[in-house]
């Protein structure tokens, strides 16, 4: 199999994959011991912040993957937030959630701007042409609420499933590509 580059090494693909799902379990500030990229009999202890920087390397970082950098981070800010962190009781978000979150922040080609929100749900925001704008509310349920915006200021609201390609999809039609 092949190696994938990163900021001036390479690694097995499988690794790069073992990366991103590991990113997900790490907490900010936590290290991971991880199967070094020379030698898959030794491990390396690297950081969350050595992973994102393995995953989204300069050599391939695009505005894209630095905004999806940036969101997985925001998330782990997230992650951190206690109770009553908007000063009106509102409670911390599962791990259940933010890994929902992760992984769809991961999977959609173009980024969102995140926010907690009080009402247990992620939400990311598009704002495109012409004052459209595109809401969803990530939640831990099977179907996430769609609010849609158009630049004529018609409301719109729809459910889609909790799919990855599905929200992906949603996203690329509100900025008029589809998916290939």
């Amino acid at each position: 199999m092949p190696n994938i580059a990163y900021n001036g090494g390479s690694a097995r693909p499988e690794i790069l994959l073992f990366c991103v799902m590991a990113f997900s379990t790490l907490q900010s500030g936590q290290s991971l011991a991880v199967p070094s990229w020379e030698n898959t009999l030794n491990n390396t202890i690297v950081t969350q912040n050595q992973v994102l920087d393995f995953v989204y390397s300069p050599c391939s970082e695009d505005k894209q993957a630095r905004a999806r950098k940036a969101n997985l981070l925001k998330l782990n800010e997230i992650a951190s937030l206690k109770e009553n962190w908007n000063s009106y009781g509102a409670s911390p978000f599962s791990p259940k959630l933010l890994e929902t979150a992760r992984r769809i922040i991961i999977g959609l080609s173009i980024q969102p701007e995140v926010f907690p929100t009080a009402d247990d749900s992620i939400q990311i925001e598009y704002d495109g042409p012409q004052g459209s704008y595109l809401e969803i509310q990530i939640t831990e349920n099977s179907k996430f609420e769609v609010l849609q915006i158009d630049k004529d200021g018609h409301e719109s609201v729809m459910h889609v499933v909790a799919d990855i390609s599905a929200l992906d999809q949603v996203v690329r039609k509100f900025y008029g590509s589809t998916l290939s």
